[in-house]
């Protein structure tokens, strides 16, 4: 598995995410600029409302993906550690897991790879495990293959 491409392919759906929002954004805006030049009363009232909620909504959202590419972008995709850490790409035996962002699944190369944060509940458990060292999580015995 090829971290560096991960660490894209991660990159890549964040950067796609923070556009799809930036144009809802900016639809919004139009719908209030549009609306703003109707006076229809009540109605009125409630539609600048409702657009004005969903430009908040889209605000937040899109701040909460400004701060995932900043987690990302402190990442070296090309740094390496015998031990797991933020930016380690791993191997277990229940599956691959890339600890950056959590961004849930993500395919490269036809193989399946879950981002997960050290603070997620998996990602503290594997924060600091060596390849070869045995976890258990939900009752199973997980062990980590490898630490890329």
């Amino acid at each position: 598995m090829d971290k560096v491409l991960v660490h894209k392919t991660l990159l890549d759906k964040v950067h796609s995410r923070i556009n799809e929002l930036q144009l809802a954004l900016n639809d919004a805006m139009e719908a209030t600029a549009d609306d703003s030049k109707s006076t229809a009363g009540d109605k009125h009232e409630t539609s600048r409302a409702m657009v004005h909620l969903e430009q908040e909504k889209l605000g937040v959202q899109y701040a909460e993906a400004r701060k995932l590419i900043e987690v990302l972008q402190r990442i070296d995709p090309n740094g390496s550690s015998p031990s797991i850490r933020l930016g380690s790409l791993v191997e277990t035996s229940i599956g691959w897991f890339y600890l950056s962002v959590g961004l849930g699944q993500l395919t490269v190369e036809g193989q399946v790879v879950f981002c997960l944060t050290p603070i997620a509940p998996f990602g503290q458990v594997l924060i600091g495990k060596k390849a070869g060292d045995q976890l258990l999580w939900q009752g199973k015995e997980v062990e980590v293959i490898e630490i890329i």
